[in-house]
């Protein structure tokens, strides 16, 4: 077993596959909080070593396995959406289910160790972010909505990877050096206990780290779009993004905005097209079998509460169990 394959460690211990990563941080109520479609908790992430992520409670800072101060960071996972939540239907994270259940050796994991992941939140000088389509052939999240990135090979730092799939998938250049950590998220497929007990599989579960990243107007459209893993991309006025989910309870989207085109491009040579928002809107699969894959709406979420100051959610309650049976993604 490489290194590579120990990316994610938890109080010093590699992080396995289809053991909650979310759950292993920490267990302390009081520093969690429930959002509209997601539970969070701040955690201290550190990089060890390229290709590496630790990751600690809050409380544990100090501890010795963090000899040198780390970065804070909010930490979410799926949950239960709330009642009409313009975010979309949410379910809870498969894995935790699964484990309370004791029905996880009902499933075949398909690794031994949780997988490392980045993701680049894009915008351009005019606030707008880039979004990309997966291909309809892919084996996971086909056709869903997501921000470039993709898996941390042995050997690279965060920054490195980020900089390598932005590259790798648009064509366009970001400097390590101006890569910010935004947020984390615990990515499963598939996205529901259901699901996965269907499958008889857990095809992915990976810790994903997202960045953000800001380019100039005239790089960010030198586009080269990866047409072997993106159909489709887009770039949206992130203000537009998040007044179609309602991230505070007293936004409601404008009427008539979901109807509004936006000026997309899809395949190698980057074709012309119209993307409706409601293609956009809510948690892949939405009712268009497209949306915005969970973790990259959690990212959104965050960077509404920055340009706000106003949080998506309120702390973690104790809440009725519900058992995934439809939507939801955990990407």
């Amino acid at each position: 077993m490489t290194e590579a394959c120990k990316a994610v460690l938890v109080a010093g211990v590699p992080a396995r596959f289809g053991q909650s990563v979310w759950d292993a941080v920490g267990t302390v109520t009081a520093g969690r909080r429930k959002g509209l479609f997601y539970d969070e908790q701040a955690v201290v992430t550190q990089e060890p070593g390229p290709g590496k992520l630790s990751l600690a409670a809050i409380e544990a800072k100090q501890m010795t396995e963090f000899p040198e101060p780390g970065s804070t960071l909010p930490f979410g996972r799926a949950a239960p959406s709330a009642a009409g939540s313009m975010w979309g239907t949410s379910v809870r994270c498969p894995i935790a289910e699964l484990v309370e259940m004791e029905e996880l050796k009902r499933v075949t994991l398909k690794a031994e160790f949780v997988k490392l992941a980045v993701v680049v939140v894009l915008r351009d000088t005019s606030g707008q972010v880039l979004l990309t389509q997966r291909g309809q052939h892919m084996r996971t999240f086909p056709k869903c909505w997501v921000f470039p990135g993709g898996g941390v090979d042995e050997g690279e730092s965060l920054t490195t990877a980020a900089c390598r799939e932005l590259h790798e998938e648009t064509g366009l250049y970001a400097s390590g050096g101006s890569m910010r950590p935004l947020c984390l998220w615990e990515s499963v497929f598939p996205t529901s206990s259901q699901a996965c007990l269907e499958a008889g599989q857990v095809k992915g579960h990976a810790v994903t780290v997202f960045m953000e990243a800001v380019l100039d107007q005239e790089r960010a459209q030198q586009l080269v779009l990866q047409a072997s893993e993106c159909d489709a991309c887009v770039w949206v006025p992130l203000e537009q993004l998040i007044r179609w989910h309602s991230t505070c309870a007293s936004d409601t989207p404008p009427e008539g905005s979901l109807e509004e085109s936006l000026a997309g491009c899809e395949g190698e040579d980057l074709k012309p097209c119209r993307i409706r928002p409601k293609q956009l809107q809510g948690i892949y699969p939405n009712d268009q079998g497209e949306g915005i894959g969970q973790g990259h709406l959690y990212a959104i979420a965050k960077l509404a509460e920055k340009a706000r100051g106003c949080h998506t959610g309120d702390p973690v309650q104790k809440r009725p169990r519900v058992t995934g049976t439809s939507g939801g993604s955990s990407l």
